[in-house]
């Protein structure tokens, strides 16, 4: 009696563990993908809320003069409804740079997600 495998066999092998190998990665990277464009999706969603609540806040002169927006706002705070662990953040020094009167000013908002990863947006808000 022989012992062992012929190469066809070795072969067919092969073929069948490549094609479910194919099949799981094809399962797999879509359900991945769907995952972080999620979170790139609610984190842009959490940014532009708070840009426009930094906007209502300097609609006038005077407010916009005084040069005072939230730099930290977590889950219940800066009237910003955010999911559990996500935090909107704006660097403190970005505020300091500000002169009272610049007619343009940029924010950096960086998000960052339940999981750690972090995202920055960028926007320009003029003078009322």
């Amino acid at each position: 009696m022989r012992k062992g495998f012929t190469l066809v066999e070795v072969l067919v092998a092969l073929m069948l563990v490549g094609v479910l190998g194919m099949v799981a990665l094809g399962m797999v990277l879509p359900l991945r993908l769907n995952r972080d464009t999620n979170l790139e999706t609610r984190a842009t969603a959490y940014a532009r809320s708070y840009l426009e609540l930094v906007k209502g806040r300097w609609l006038t002169s005077s407010a916009y003069a005084l040069r005072t927006l939230p730099t930290t706002c977590t889950t219940g705070s800066c009237d910003l409804l955010l999911e559990a662990r996500w935090t909107v953040t704006v660097p403190p020094t970005l505020v300091s740079t500000w002169a009272a009167t610049d007619p343009i000013r940029k924010i950096d908002v960086i998000v960052i997600d339940s999981n750690n990863k972090s995202a920055t947006f960028s926007t320009l808000v003029t003078q009322p």
